[in-house]
Parts: C-alpha cells; structure tokens; sequence
C-alpha cells in the first residue's frame, strides 16, 4: 500500500495549469504594467498625407510672410483624441483643432514686427478659422489660473527671423481660403503635405536665467 502523504494532491495538479493562466495574462496585460511607465499612443509607422493649406505675402519693404494649415496632428488618433479633449474644456461642439505655421523672414530692409491682432481664416462662406484662445491673461492677472489660456493664446505680434505655430479651432476652410491679418490678406492653397512634416510639440517651457 503507498504511503498517502506521497500522493502530490489535488492542489499540486492545479499549480501548472494555475501558472499557465498567469502567464497568459502577464502577456496579454501585464508587460509594462509594473515599471511604472504611461501607456503612449502608438506611432504611425508610414508618413500620410493630410490635407493642409499654403500661402505667401509680399510686404514692404522686402519682406514677406509664409503660412501653412495643417490638422494640429499628422496622426488621425491624436487628433480625434486632442479634438475631443479640447471640445470637453473649451465647451466647442463642432469643429476641430488646426495648427498653422507663420514664418516671417528677416529682411535686410525691415526690423517691424508683423501684428497678429484680428488673426482669422476666411473663405467663400464666411469665417471658419480662429485662434482656440483669444488672448493672453492681461497684466496683473493669475496666468497660472487658467494655463490653457497662457499656453495657446497667439501672440501680439511676429518679430522679423521668426516662426512659430498657433493653435486655430473651427471647420476645414472651403471654397477661397484666406488668412486675415488685420490689413493684410494670405491667399491659401490646397496641398497635401506629409504627416511627418507636423511638428509634434507646440511649446516649450524655458526656465529663466537668474
């Protein structure tokens, strides 16, 4: 007769299939999960083509203006995510973000900034286009009360040398596109442009010198 404190047991014939499972599930669920680290959208592999829009201004004297409309991301699941997530604090209920890009050349004849007050696009059906922020918090104000405001507000004006990107809200621009500048009108152009050619990043905090 064998000795019954040798037989392995009911509980011994289920750790296998018991490891099993659990392995099965780390795969499925667990990698990464324990390191601590942020889930992060995936990377598009190929660059595609989205719909974008360009234009260029001669000013006086010598100078000229540059633009490009693009969606505000290449990627069409950021750009549903980052449309719902501005929609749900900005209180919009149609539309979606854009990003356009202004360059303004140095020109050795200019030193005067180009204003940006008014900025607006235009087309054959009225306005469509218009920066997600108006303005800056005004002098005296709490910025860090509302950082989607100081964050997104276009600027005042655009230095000659420089670039930089401002986040417009509202519809894609139909028939006649243009951008207004005040006094000045930026004529648009369709034109597909790569998806890798979208800067990813906005703004960029620097901290002071002291």
């Amino acid at each position: 007769m064998s000795d019954p404190s040798s037989d392995p047991g009911p509980i011994v014939l289920v750790l296998p299939l018991a490891a099993l499972v659990a392995g099965v599930l780390w795969l499925r669920h667990g990698q990464g999960a324990g390191t601590g680290a942020r889930p992060t959208p995936p990377e598009a592999d190929v660059a595609q083509l989205v719909e974008g829009w360009i234009g260029e201004l001669a000013l006086d004297p010598g100078a000229r203006l540059e633009a490009r409309l693009v969606p505000l991301h290449g990627d069409a699941e950021r750009q549903a995510f980052d449309r719902d997530a501005l929609a749900g604090r900005l209180g919009r209920t149609d539309g979606q973000p854009w990003q356009l890009e202004l360059r303004y050349p140095g020109s050795p004849e200019s030193d005067v900034s180009l204003p940006l007050a008014g900025l607006l696009v235009r087309d054959a059906a009225g306005a469509c286009l218009a920066p997600v922020v108006e303005a800056a918090p005004a002098p005296g104000e709490d910025a860090a009360a509302d950082p989607l405001r100081s964050l997104l507000a276009p600027p005042v004006a655009l230095a000659p040398g420089t670039g930089l990107p401002i986040v417009l809200w509202g519809r894609a621009p139909g028939e006649a596109p243009r951008l207004v500048l005040g006094a000045h009108e930026v004529a648009l152009r369709a034109e597909r442009v790569a998806s890798d050619s979208i800067p990813r990043t906005l703004a960029r905090l620097e901290r002071e010198a002291r």
